[in-house]
């Protein structure tokens, strides 16, 4: 029975090994060429990475990645993604991703689907988690705004604000949030985003605002019963710019057919209602004087009913 043991244990170490030694001597330089090639032809953003490699357990990291549209460009210092074998064990899949800026703040996030809910075409995550530090989100921000700007049928009196805005900042956030997709009611958790240093600037100069700087920059959430509610704490205040957040998402099966139910209450200072006020007389279809009440109602998917008031 030893000698049989034994057997066993020398052909797990055996086998082991090997898987070891592939996963070290992996050709990274061709995985790194096949992703960014099939990650341009899906985005049409190009994609740089300087070196690719492993990462222990069983990961990849990559070394100085840069995303480019034709107008924009994202730089991480390093990207690590791993996946977890202990979590295949219980039954999860999941996924560990940390971002690295070039001045060494940081974001990671884990995400876990449970496997018995991918087998039953539930799709839902059972657990996300985020922790960030000092990471320097404005670049973010400023990218997904430009793409915004370029998308087609966007608002031609956005437009050029989409094209001219930039954010900067630090972000510091701690999300933890379990969801239970069989019974939605036990899900719970927490998340809090908090944006320090935050300055949102104007490069455009036939837009002259002066530069806003953000005394709160806080959204703070708690998931219980299957609701996330947005607390009164939240919102955003610059010298000329004060936006409150209230509301709820109620999560339904299908998360993206989840039960959107947000008010945001908006107000400019004079130096902002100058350059913005005729974008909300426009869209509330009345004078608002700098004042306006936005109301999403409804599924997250197709989208949600948008009001001013």
């Amino acid at each position: 029975m030893k000698k049989f043991g034994k057997l066993i244990a020398y052909i797990v170490l055996g086998i082991s090994s090997f898987i070891f030694f592939l996963y070290l001597t992996f050709p990274y330089e061709v995985l790194k060429e096949t992703a960014i090639l099939k990650a341009s032809e899906a985005t049409g953003l190009s994609l740089e990475i300087k070196e690719l490699g492993p990462s222990f357990p069983l990961g990849f990291k990559g070394q100085e990645i840069k995303v480019s549209s034709t107008d924009y460009q994202l730089r991480f210092k390093s990207a690590v993604v791993n996946l977890s074998l202990l979590s295949f064990l219980v039954g999860k899949a999941r996924v560990d991703l940390s971002l690295e800026d070039s001045k060494n703040g940081h974001l990671d996030c884990e995400v876990g689907l449970s496997i018995f809910d991918i087998i039953k075409g539930i799709y839902m995550p059972s657990n996300i988690y985020m922790e960030s530090r000092k990471f320097l989100f404005g670049q973010l921000v400023d990218f997904a705004l430009n793409q915004q700007a370029q998308a087609p049928g966007v608002n031609l009196m956005v437009k050029p604000w989409l094209e001219s805005v930039d954010v900067d900042g630090q972000l510091d956030a701690d999300i933890d949030l379990s969801i239970d997709a069989s019974d939605l009611k036990s899900s719970e958790g927490t998340a809090v985003v908090k944006l320090q240093n935050t300055v949102l600037k104007s490069l455009n100069p036939n837009l002259p605002i002066p530069d806003q700087v953000f005394t709160k920059a806080l959204i703070d959430t708690k998931l219980q019963n299957g609701v996330l509610t947005i607390s009164k704490k939240s919102g955003f205040i610059s010298q000329d710019l004060s936006i409150d957040l209230a509301g709820k998402i109620t999560q339904k099966p299908q998360l993206m057919r989840s039960i959107i139910d947000f008010n945001l209450k908006i107000a400019l200072a004079a130096p902002l209602q100058e350059q913005f006020g005729i974008i909300f007389d426009a869209l509330a279809q009345k004078e608002t004087k700098g004042k306006v009440n936005i109301a999403i109602k409804g599924p997250l998917t197709p989208q949600p009913n948008v009001t001013f008031r």
